[in-house]
């Protein structure tokens, strides 16, 4: 019984006496490694992806809630004929960044960074908030926000930070 395997293989192949299906087997374990890591890539676009939407979605919305608190507070220190000065300045400064805190994104850390201008009528930005005092002309106030976060799932693929 042994001998009659024995020539079977051989006849099957000759030159190497390794059967097509060892041969294959290598390369259906290489292909299915790359075929994981694309899949994994996939659902880390999708779940990371979707984060970032969530997290764009509140950078704007808090954005839009401080432009708003600055421009209240530049409006109080309008309607009441006050001077632009330091702490008029400093008082909508600390408006923006208050409303920005109380909308998840916190100033000076790593995560989260906030810049606001001061614009007129015509939305031509006029001078920096926190710079010492309120332009002539100011209006309004225009603040721009940034915040960064760890990706979960993209790390597979290399992308550390979502921003």
């Amino acid at each position: 019984m042994i001998g009659v395997e024995a020539v079977r293989f051989i006849i099957a192949h000759p030159s190497k006496g390794i059967s097509m299906r060892e041969k294959t087997e290598g390369q259906a374990l290489v292909l299915m490694t790359f075929a994981l890591v694309a899949l994994a890539a996939m659902v880390g676009l999708a779940i990371d992806g979707g984060r970032l939407y969530s997290q764009r979605r509140q950078t704007q919305n808090a954005a839009d809630a401080a432009a708003m608190a600055g421009t209240r507070e530049l409006a109080v220190v309008i309607a009441h004929c006050g001077e632009g000065d330091a702490a008029a300045d400093l008082a909508v400064r600390q408006a923006i960044v208050e409303m920005a805190r109380l909308n998840g994104v916190e100033h000076g850390t790593p995560n989260g960074h906030i810049e606001a201008q001061y614009v007129n009528a015509d939305e031509q930005a006029l001078g920096w908030v926190g710079a010492g005092s309120i332009p002539n002309g100011a209006t309004g106030v225009r603040v721009t926000m940034t915040m960064t976060d760890t990706a979960t799932f993209m790390k597979v693929v290399g992308q550390d930070t979502l921003s």
